[in-house]
């Protein structure tokens, strides 16, 4: 009778063939996933169950007949969308340093908001939307429908983000305890200003200059992102630079994220190691990604190994990882990126399908999650890929 396996005691090491089997069979669960949630919507469709409002009915809708396959394409290829948005995309040689500085302030604002609690009292006071300000920007009209949202938009508040007038404004220099000080009262009394148009029951305590508030964390890092593009020497010299770090073909593709994440890092209150990462993946450099606790799970329950030398915290090293996922699974007709093997792990796990803005979320169950890893490492196993080691 063959030995049970002890799951807890096979580690992944840097094994492509391991990391190969790992994606594809993720790649497969992830399909058999959205076919159940197409059949479980399609029934909740028919009996006008589940549904709380008309867009999400017509959302199920869509989702249910799109194809399966077509669906992870749609997340697969995001990042493709998100590099439109980057000035340097669609101006090329035209842009200017108003319409870069802008998007990248925008950026910066967006990462430093990135976590359901800070995103939803960020809303409760601005909006800030950077379609809708590059509207705005290429002297479009606004529609009326989004007129309401564009007149609480922070651009408004904050120097229509343009970091030269803001540091000029400000006074901002972070050299100087006092200058600091001095520009986080005038940061914190023009959001309150903004803020109080939205919502006049603001609490204006959160604009009062604690040192934990989010929105001090959130203002001196706005100034330390201006004071760091004004060293790049603009934003436009800065956006060629992020374009040509991540084009280098001499450079290995961590080499590029350490990089231009461990200066952001340097540089910017607030934003450490996952933030930075963050801020260049949401331009649509898929060679960046920011594994969240979803990604990390799955990788502690298949024990794939993070080398010490892979980075200096475990976030770095978990992207490290995703860089040789995808290598190791790519093909020559297909060329995958750490994003979109991030996106497949967070996809199964989260059953957010953010982008169709579906009804309800699908997250995976911790019993389903540990009936895949087992089955994975098993196989791993019976194909003598990777073996078992004894307890000491």
């Amino acid at each position: 009778m063959k030995e049970e396996l002890t799951c807890d005691l096979i580690v992944i090491g840097n094994n492509p063939q391991a990391y190969r089997v790992v994606f594809e069979t993720f790649l497969a669960d992830l399909k058999k996933n959205i076919g159940s949630i197409k059949r479980e919507l399609e029934q909740s469709v028919a009996t006008e169950d589940g549904c709380s409002t008309a867009n999400e009915h017509n959302n199920d809708l869509k989702f249910c007949a799109e194809d399966v396959d077509d669906i992870i394409n749609d997340y697969l290829t995001f990042p493709e969308t998100q590099q439109q948005e980057n000035p340097l995309y669609y101006l090329g040689e035209k842009v200017t340093e108003e319409v870069a500085s802008a998007y990248l302030l925008h950026r910066f604002i967006s990462s430093s908001v990135n976590a359901d609690r800070k995103r939803n009292l960020f809303k409760s006071c601005f909006s800030g939307s950077w379609s809708l300000y590059r509207k705005a920007l290429s002297n479009e009209s606004i529609p009326f429908d989004e007129e309401v949202e564009f007149r609480h938009h922070i651009g408004h508040a904050l120097c229509g983000l343009d970091y030269r007038k803001i540091l000029k404004e400000s006074g901002f220099r972070s050299s100087s305890k006092r200058k600091t000080e001095a520009a986080l009262k005038w940061i914190l009394g023009r959001l309150l200003e903004k803020a109080k148009e939205k919502n006049k029951e603001v609490d204006k305590s959160l604009f009062a200059g604690e040192s934990r508030q989010l929105f001090t964390i959130f203002s001196r890092g706005i100034l330390d992102a201006c004071e760091f593009i004004d060293k790049q020497g603009g934003a436009v010299k800065y956006l060629q630079k992020i374009d040509r770090v991540v084009n280098d073909v001499n450079k290995k593709d961590p080499d590029k994220v350490r990089e231009l994440a461990d200066e952001v890092k340097s540089n910017v209150k607030g934003f450490g190691a996952a933030l930075s990462r963050d801020f260049f993946k949401d331009m649509g450099y898929g060679i960046f990604s920011k594994p969240d606790v979803h990604v990390m799970d799955l990788i502690r329950r298949l024990n794939l190994h993070l080398y010490y030398e892979w980075g200096n915290d475990e976030g770095e090293r978990a992207h490290y990882l995703l860089c040789a996922l995808a290598k190791a699974a790519s093909t020559p007709e297909c060329q995958l990126t750490a994003n979109q093997v991030d996106k497949v792990f967070w996809l199964l796990k989260s059953g957010n399908y953010h982008i169709h803005q579906l009804s309800k979320r699908f997250l995976l169950l911790d019993t389903q999650c540990s009936d895949i890893c087992k089955g994975i490492l098993r196989d791993l196993q019976d194909k003598g890929i990777c073996s078992a080691v004894e307890a000491s």
